[in-house]
């Protein structure tokens, strides 16, 4: 998509290696004779390359279209909104490498798609839904969540004290297939976002919706490339989960396995207030930080 000073979205997809900065509109003027548009800030967005610090081995790919980070900087109170009571979890990429005894990851049709996981790694792989593999040589697939097996490959229980028997099953019956994406792809096939996509039931918060979090607002945040962002409060609805009911939602972190945000207290009676907002253009702009992968 071509970049324009005056669009309002300004979604850049192609940007790849590039970290988006925020300006004033008016340290700019030489771009425009006339005033641009209203951003989502009132600002206007220029690149520069993402440094790399000594040492660092990112997972390949090294960067995504949904490591980026797009401010959000609209009052909520500009906007039309719905007030909900939410509690939350939250969801990462797990990492794993194989081992010596243990279980490989199975595709739909049964067939074993990685080295063997000890089963505590497989049983998180599964839990989570996402999970990147790093082989002997050093390479990382990532792994998604691809239905289940009739038949559950092992007992997960043990691992998950909390979660019902129900669900135990459901986790350790969990079938995967290679993602195109960095961090998998979400419910309606687009790429996970770390720090903006939600995992939410649709009956309560329909797919392609943006949730506004006051307290979510003002939090540091460390993304997968290192850089430290301060948090807007604004979430996009993207995926969805067998425990995700009624007004639970799950928030992803990336391949961060600690949850930065104070209000998640992984605890039903943990709730807190949240909007619904309408507003297209934040709502096309989370939208094309969420790219379509294929299977």
């Amino acid at each position: 998509m071509p970049f324009s000073v005056h669009s309002r979205l300004a979604l850049i997809p192609s940007l790849i290696g590039s970290t988006i900065h925020i300006l004033p509109a008016h340290a700019l003027p030489h771009l425009s004779s006339q005033p641009p548009r209203p951003l989502l800030s009132q600002a206007i967005f220029y690149t520069t390359p993402i440094s790399r610090s000594p040492g660092y081995r990112p997972s390949a790919p090294f960067f995504s279209p949904a490591d980026r980070w797009l401010p959000i900087n609209l009052p909520v109170h500009q906007l039309r909104t719905r007030p909900l009571t939410l509690w939350a979890t939250y969801y990462y990429v797990y990492q794993a490498r194989p081992a010596v005894n243990g279980l490989p990851l199975l595709d739909p049709t049964g067939q074993p798609l990685t080295p063997m996981l000890s089963v505590r790694d497989w049983c998180y792989a599964a839990l989570q839904g996402t999970v990147q593999v790093t082989d002997a040589r050093g390479l990382t697939t990532t792994y998604n969540f691809a239905g289940r097996g009739d038949d559950p490959q092992t007992d997960c229980s043990p691992f998950f004290a909390s979660l019902s028997a129900t669900v135990a099953d459901k986790v350790s019956r969990v079938r995967f297939t290679p993602a195109a994406g960095k961090y998998g792809r979400g419910a309606k096939g687009v790429e996970l976002v770390p720090y903006r996509t939600i995992a939410v039931d649709p009956n309560l918060i329909p797919f392609g919706s943006v949730l506004y979090i006051p307290q979510a607002r003002g939090q540091v945040i460390t993304l997968p490339s290192g850089q430290r962002v301060v948090h807007d409060g604004y979430f996009y609805a993207a995926d969805t989960g067998s425990a995700i009911v009624d007004n639970h939602i799950d928030i992803f972190l990336g391949t961060n396995s600690q949850n930065p945000f104070p209000f998640v207290t992984s605890k039903s009676d943990g709730e807190f207030e949240a909007y619904l907002v309408e507003d297209a253009a934040i709502t096309q702009a989370l939208q094309g930080l969420h790219q379509p992968i294929p299977r």
